[in-house]
Order: structure tokens, then C-alpha cells, then sequence
């Protein structure tokens, strides 16, 4: 049965975007199209924010699944107050139960570890240190 809390972003990810939120506290928001896209400024450049489409020009929110400091002002401005329809899943806490639910058994002691006779051995690369001082240059005519 799955609790209500289950449910929510995970105590990391939360941190996270709060951490974002305190960062962009001072970056200028505005609306561009049918409040569907913003423009936010921070302090060096601008980047567009479509929460429709779920993109920021910055790319952060697309690679790493939680909201950049471009959503996360864009979502102080409009009054949101829940962040779960703009984290990837696998930021919820269910994710995080189900990813250790599985059966783990340990491994055999090492004396028991098969080797195979085939194996190549590799060995470390020969190292030669250069002389100190500058190298005498032998392209003279």
C-alpha cells in the first residue's frame, strides 16, 4: 500500500531545489507567450522557460531531471507551490524504495573465485623521465 508520502520528491532532490529557489531569488521573470514561455534573467544572461514543453535554455532541467534556478524562479513568480510535475520519477520517493527492494546476495569468498587460464596480462607502462632543463634542439643544418 502506498503511503501519501511515497508519493513526494525524495529529502535530497527537495534540498536541492531549495537550494536553486534561494539562488534565484533575485533574477527578473517575465511572461512572452500566453504565459506558457518566460523569459528569466539572471545575473549574466537571459534563458527561455517553456513549462508546457518542460525545456530551459540552459539544458540543467533536461540533463539532470530536477528544476534549474530558471524554473525554479519562473515557479516563484507564477505561485506554484508543488514541484512533483516538474521532477523526473526518478526522483520520487517510490523510485528510491523500489530501487533497493530487490534481492541482493553477497558475494563468495575470494578463495572461491573462479579464474580463467586464458587471461592476458597487462604490464604497467614504462615511465622515462625527462632530463631537467630545456632539450637541446638536434634540427640544426
Amino acid at each position: 500500500m502506498l503511503d501519501a508520502l511515497d508519493e513526494e520528491v525524495s529529502d535530497w532532490a527537495t534540498a536541492k531545489i531549495y537550494d536553486r529557489i534561494l539562488k534565484s531569488v533575485n533574477w527578473t521573470v517575465k511572461g512572452i507567450h500566453k504565459m506558457n514561455k518566460y523569459e528569466v534573467k539572471d545575473n549574466r544572461r537571459a534563458h527561455i522557460v517553456d513549462l508546457t514543453e518542460g525545456t530551459c535554455s540552459c539544458h540543467k532541467w533536461q540533463l539532470s531531471g530536477l528544476p534549474c534556478g530558471h524554473v525554479c524562479a519562473v515557479v516563484r513568480v507564477t505561485g506554484l507551490t508543488s514541484f512533483e510535475g516538474l521532477v523526473k520519477d526518478w526522483f520520487l520517493r517510490t523510485t528510491l524504495k523500489n530501487t533497493y527492494s530487490g534481492m541482493f546476495n553477497p558475494t563468495e569468498d575470494v578463495a572461491s573465485w573462479e579464474t580463467r587460464d586464458d587471461l592476458q596480462v597487462v604490464l604497467a607502462p614504462v615511465i622515462i623521465k625527462r632530463q631537467a632543463g630545456r632539450p637541446k634542439n638536434k634540427d640544426r643544418i
